[in-house]
């Protein structure tokens, strides 16, 4: 049985390492039944259909740690994440490549780091309705083994729409990696300098105190940031509230981590092929604003490929996937109003549909059509019970800040 690993804060899991192979094999089993049988994902690499495990060989070995949340023997699992770690030279290739690491390890004679790479992070959906957040202690454990081993550099992969909550919440940064693919879509590497007090500090990282305690007050050595700090791609990130940061990213791990209801879903070939014949096919490239809040063009669009970073302003409040809507709110309104910005985070492909062609499809098809405005009708209700449940958690949230502790 692992020891639970100390955490300030009371909404914080407690968080430990599975230090028995019936524990290990209990996440496995966690990740099939999260992945596979929820999620539906049939091409995750290590699937194991007959032990109903998903595990591969980078599971076992030395500077291997798995993390849990959850009932102490793993029968009742939250959360789980895979922390693997490598001395100076000994970076596997593959890792190198994924994670296009030689624009760090070997950026104008960096020399040899100690990497680790925080993995296979997985939550059980309903994991969401409690108030602690396991997804956070994760990373939060995560962070204190790395300072306790003398990483270097801390490096993991995030849907792109989760990037700017990870710079916020972890300090991470942007290095210009590649974007990769997985079975749960588009990643975009970052990587944490867990040494850089300083930028922890700037951009307010939760891992400034720990960071500080350990290199400042501990006097340990820092990575010399000299040969790095090019690499990097600044961005300045919006101010925020440092008791939501954590809640933040928690729900957009929750958001981005399950495939949302596709658009096409429940339409017949047929429908589909028809409204690709009525619609126009775009392909847009990455940082192009697909739409602009000021504009009022009567025209939605679905998404085919890659994702869209939502914007109100310039504050980003959601992202469009694969399968999913943009700008319906333009074409179903009288006035055709625009009520947000829409940007490519990655290169992308989508259908564009305007009320004409919704129209002619009606009069041409009129069971095509019924069936169409249904998805329409059920995504927009989707949507709206998204925001009913953001909504209902910062009323909560509201309340308890209002009310006196005990």
């Amino acid at each position: 049985m692992g020891a639970p690993m100390l955490i300030e804060s009371k909404r914080f899991e407690v968080v430990r390492e599975a230090e028995t192979a019936e524990v290990r094999q209990a996440i496995y089993r966690f990740r099939y039944t999260v992945w596979v049988k929820e999620r539906g994902w049939s091409s995750v690499a290590g699937i194991d259909p007959f032990a109903d495990m998903v595990t591969t060989p980078d599971d076992e070995g030395e500077g291997v740690t798995h993390f849990y949340t959850g009932s102490v023997y793993g029968a009742d699992l939250d959360s789980s994440a895979r922390l693997r770690t490598w001395a100076p030279g000994e970076l596997p290739d593959t890792v190198r490549e994924f994670y296009s690491l030689d624009r760090l390890v070997q950026a104008r004679g960096a020399g040899a780091l100690k990497v680790a790479e925080l993995g296979c992070v997985v939550a059980h959906p309903e994991s969401r309705r409690k108030a602690n957040l396991p997804v956070a202690s994760l990373f939060r454990a995560a962070f204190q083994v790395c300072l306790d081993a003398d990483v270097d550099l801390l490096v993991f992969a995030l849907h792109p729409g989760m990037v700017a909550a990870a710079a916020r919440v972890f300090g991470a940064r942007r290095y210009g990696a590649a974007l990769r693919d997985d079975h749960s879509g588009p990643l975009r590497p970052l990587v944490v300098v867990p040494s850089d007090t300083d930028h922890h500090e700037r951009v307010g990282s939760l891992f400034a105190g720990p960071a500080w305690k350990h290199f400042v007050l501990g006097r340990r050595p820092c990575v010399d940031l000299g040969p790095l700090t090019p690499c990097f791609v600044e961005r300045d990130e919006r101010a925020f509230s440092p008791d939501a940061r954590w809640a933040d990213y928690e729900e957009r791990f929750f958001r981005r981590g399950v495939d949302r209801w596709s658009f096409f879903e429940g339409l017949r070939p047929g429908v589909t092929e028809e409204l690709m014949a009525r619609g126009e096919l775009r392909e847009v490239e990455i940082g192009t604003r697909l739409l602009d809040d000021e504009e009022e063009p009567r025209e939605m669009f679905v998404v085919i490929e890659g994702c869209f970073e939502v914007l109100v302003g310039d504050r980003a409040v959601d992202v469009a996937g694969k399968g999913e809507l943009i700008g319906e709110v333009s074409v179903l309104s009288p006035g055709g109003e625009r009520t947000a910005s829409v940007q490519a985070l990655t290169p992308a492909k989508v259908l564009a549909l305007d009320d004409a062609a919704l129209c002619a499809l009606n009069s041409g098809d009129p069971e095509a059509g019924y069936l169409v405005m249904i998805n329409l009708a059920r995504f927009i209700a989707e949507r709206f019970r998204e925001r009913a449940r953001l909504v209902g958690r910062l009323e909560r949230e509201i309340r308890d800040l209002r009310e006196p502790e005990d």
